[in-house]
């Protein structure tokens, strides 16, 4: 029982990480006044792939994922909406108030406890309190 809640502790450290991180990484966009909106996404996804290079070269169980996973067309459809939800957000983030934005883009874990409620499924408090979480 205690494992599963430094786990949880420890999800919950990272989504309040992520949401900090994605507030900083407006107002970094934002201080970018003409660079173009697309300059930055590839900028930003050429960053991710410097980093995951190297672990993808250490890791033979992450290599052998990758590979089964480029064997699937749905993989690069996937990978291609979010080049283009990143590519939308860093227009967002220059066109729009940074808050504002911010908080559109953590709306999703509502929409998605939504669904999941309308299919009949009850979700659990720590899913509610995380959903609130990403929006606070």
């Amino acid at each position: 029982m205690r494992d599963i809640l430094t786990r949880e502790r420890s999800t919950l450290l990272a989504a309040s990480l992520t949401a900090v991180l994605w507030g900083l990484t407006g107002i970094f966009v934002r201080l970018l006044p003409g660079v173009p909106p697309l300059a930055v996404t590839t900028g930003r996804l050429s960053g991710s792939l410097v980093v995951a290079l190297p672990i993808l070269a250490i890791s033979d169980a992450r290599r052998s994922s990758l590979r089964l996973a480029a064997k699937r067309p749905v993989v690069y459809a996937l990978a291609s909406l979010l080049a283009g939800y990143y590519l939308l957000a860093t227009a967002a983030f220059q066109l729009a108030p940074v808050a504002e934005v911010a908080l559109l883009l953590s709306t999703p874990p509502l929409f998605v406890l939504a669904l999941r409620r309308i299919r009949g499924d009850v979700p659990k408090v720590l899913e509610v309190l995380g959903a609130g979480l990403a929006v606070a």
